[in-house]
C-alpha cells in the first residue's frame, strides 16, 4: 500500500479512500461497484446483522428476572406504583426490590 493511497483489502473487496472526494468507495476486483450495488451490500449486512441479533435480544428479554426489570423500568424513569401495575405485583414488592 502507497501513502497516497490507503485502502484496506478483505476477501475480494477493497476498501479506497477517495482523495477528491473525500468520500470511501467499495472495490471488488479492481472495478468500481455502482452505488446501487454498495447501498444494496449495505443493506443486506444490516439485515443479517438485525436477523442474527433478534433471537438473542429475544432471549435476553424472556429470561430478565423480576429485580432486574424492576430496576430497568426504575431507570427508565417508571414510578413505583406504574412498575408494579405494568408487571402486576405489589408497590410493597417494587419497594422491596428497589431497596435491595
Amino acid at each position: 500500500m502507497s501513502r497516497g493511497n490507503p485502502a484496506f483489502c478483505f476477501s475480494n473487496f477493497t476498501i479506497v479512500h477517495n482523495q477528491c472526494t473525500n468520500g470511501v468507495l467499495l472495490v471488488h476486483g479492481g472495478n468500481k461497484l455502482s452505488p446501487a450495488t454498495q447501498i444494496m451490500t449495505a443493506t443486506t449486512i444490516a439485515l443479517l446483522l438485525a436477523l442474527l441479533l433478534l433471537p438473542v435480544l429475544v432471549l435476553l428479554w424472556a429470561t430478565e428476572s423480576t429485580s432486574q426489570r424492576t430496576h430497568r423500568l426504575r431507570g427508565y424513569g417508571w414510578s413505583q406504583r406504574r412498575i408494579a401495575s405494568h408487571m402486576g405485583i405489589t408497590r410493597y414488592q417494587v419497594r422491596k426490590v428497589l431497596a435491595s
